[in-house]
């Protein structure tokens, strides 16, 4: 396709994406409303509280157990086996380190939303 054909083909659906959008009037004094910081997500930031609880509660309890296991295998093992767990360790700190992270970041995604928020 040359320039002229995409640039057409562009305005086009700029066209129809203008025409489709609905108008709003709104009338309402802007210096009159007051928001509800929260509007009604205390019980969708509750249930988010227990998930993330729950979930970093499983992920230390799972994590801990697969580092006894592996310790365990690697003290009791032979040489060659003890290559073979240092190995499968890389995965399981990484695993481990993503877990973590992952829970310590969308805690700080939740603080910051909640002092955006105001609440």
């Amino acid at each position: 396709m040359n320039l002229k054909k995409k640039s057409l083909i562009l305005l086009l659906i700029f066209l129809i994406i203008i025409t489709i959008m609905p108008t709003v009037s709104a009338s309402f004094d802007p210096e009159e409303y007051e928001p509800d910081p929260l509007q009604g997500g205390t019980i969708i930031i509750g249930a988010g509280n227990t998930i993330l609880g729950v979930i970093q509660v499983v992920g230390i309890i799972v994590s801990v157990a697969i580092l006894i296991i592996l310790g365990i295998k690697y003290m009791l093992g032979s040489v060659e086996e003890k290559a073979s767990y240092k190995k499968s360790m890389i995965p399981y700190f990484l695993g481990a380190v993503m877990l973590f992270a992952a829970s310590a970041f969308v805690e700080i995604l939740y603080e910051f939303g909640m002092k955006i928020a105001g609440a």
